[in-house]
């Protein structure tokens, strides 16, 4: 499981336009892949299931997600699959629409009000997963094996592997018991025990801005829908504002009496306070937008990404998990050079 693709536009403007905000965003990538991994291991139609900070870990299967829309009302991601080999099989879109009434249900107190996106997308990803054939799905582990291998050392293990156009296959397989394939299976090990350290990560994360995140959810909603009240309000007074400053125009080009005069004047009055009216409640609107912007910007300086530590032997890794992890290869790649040396007594 990837962290989900944040989808933060480039183009300043565009924040603004789609009510988009970076550091939040941030905070869903990696909440919401938690929330697609816990729903997944809760089918027991996987096996393990872990998010890793990118595709250079290696896996039977990575799960992707890309964030389309989320603002405490609406919800809605992409999700794709691809197995080791490089072949998608999973691509598909779930929306999710909260109501109000969620918040009042004393039955949701401990749920997040986006679960259901993340189990249609669970069903959707089983159902596909059961659709496979079971014999090619039997061979992944040993792709992944030599695969992994493969980006430890690319001089020993590439020459089993066939890089075709869109996917890789195995070409021949080294034997069971041959020294090289032994030593990538003990750092193999290793890099499942550095994983399931990062897991402890993502979940401590998440447990520190799970409140922070569900009273945004919770009062973005509201701002949303009251925004959206707002601006259909103002949009309709303007309209009948307008209506009645024609109609009185009208009026006061025709007009041959003192009772005319008087009629259209109350129009004109009439019209101009209906049209101010409504640009009020378009104030009001922006109030309201901002008022979900100042959330944005509180839930920003509450989960404010956090630096992590591990020390593996006289190695410290310190950055993003996605920065530890690119260290840790790197780290793979000394043990096995210098296993592979042979140390010689001079």
């Amino acid at each position: 499981m990837l962290p989900f693709d944040p989808n933060i536009p480039k183009d300043p403007k565009d924040l603004e336009k789609f009510g988009v905000w970076p550091e939040l965003r941030r905070v869903e990538s990696n909440r919401f892949a938690l929330n697609l991994k816990s729903s997944l291991q809760n089918t027991n139609a996987v096996g393990r299931v872990r998010v890793v900070p990118s595709n250079e870990a290696t896996s039977d299967l990575y799960v992707a997600g890309k964030i389309l829309k989320s603002n405490g009302e609406d919800v809605a991601i992409r999700v794709t699959c691809k197995d080791i080999s490089g072949r998608k099989w999973c691509d598909k879109k779930f929306e999710h629409r909260v109501h109000e009434s969620f918040y009042r249900n004393l039955r949701n107190e401990d749920k997040d009000a986006y679960e259901p996106v993340f189990s249609a997308a669970t069903k959707y990803i089983v159902e596909k997963l059961k659709k496979r054939d079971p014999a090619y799905l039997t061979a992944l582990p040993t792709l992944k094996e030599i695969r992994f291998g493969n980006s430890i050392s690319t001089e020993t293990f590439s020459q089993y592997l066939d890089y075709q156009k869109k996917h890789v296959r195995l070409a021949t397989l080294p034997a069971n018991n041959d020294p090289m394939l032994e030593r990538i299976r003990k750092i193999r090990i290793q890099d499942q025990l550095f994983v399931d350290r990062l897991q402890a990560h993502y979940e401590d994360f998440n447990y520190q801005i799970d409140d922070s995140y569900r009273v945004w959810q919770e009062q973005s909603l509201i701002d949303v829908r009251t925004a959206r009240e707002l601006q259909r309000k103002a949009q309709g007074q303007k309209f009948i504002g307008a209506l009645l400053l024609l109609g009185a125009a009208y009026g006061a080009a025709n007009s041959d009496s003192t009772a005319e005069d008087i009629a259209t004047t109350a129009a004109l009055v009439g019209g101009a306070m209906t049209l101010s009216q409504g640009f009020q409640n378009s104030n009001e609107a922006k109030f309201h937008r901002d008022s979900i912007n100042e959330i944005g910007r509180t839930a920003d300086s509450a989960v404010a990404p956090n630096v992590i530590r591990f020390e593996e032997q006289t190695k410290e890794l310190k950055g993003t998990a996605d920065e530890q992890y690119r260290q840790w290869i790197e780290v793979m790649r000394e043990i096995y050079l210098l296993e592979e040396t042979p140390q010689v007594q001079l």
